[in-house]
């Protein structure tokens, strides 16, 4: 087993920041996270480059980020629906077709 590197010792220090910040509040974070994201994503790129680092660890590592990836893009995508829904007017209602109204006589 080799030493830890910097980058390494960087990323696994950025994924417990992200364990905790989700813990807290994943939609109130959202900014904090897709930061961290990308340094570990810069990261994860370097380490992968790193000829001693295990292949386990990361294939582990490359697990982390894809969960970290679906839970903020899952996040986004219900806070869009989210936004979206509050943006409609308070007396919007959904148009039906009522055949009654639309015949012609």
């Amino acid at each position: 087993m080799g030493t830890i590197t910097a980058d390494e010792v960087n990323f696994q220090h950025l994924l417990s920041r992200t364990e905790r910040l989700r813990a807290e509040s994943i939609s109130f974070n959202i900014l904090k996270l897709n930061a961290t994201l990308k340094e570990m994503e810069e990261l994860y790129d370097r380490l992968q480059r790193n000829r001693n680092i295990d292949s386990e660890v990361l294939k582990h590592y490359g697990q982390d980020l894809q969960i970290l990836r679906l839970q903020i893009e899952a996040e986004q995508k219900r806070s869009a629906a989210v936004s979206d829904e509050q943006d409609l007017p308070a007396d919007f209602e959904i148009a039906t077709e009522d055949s009654s109204e639309n015949s012609v006589l």
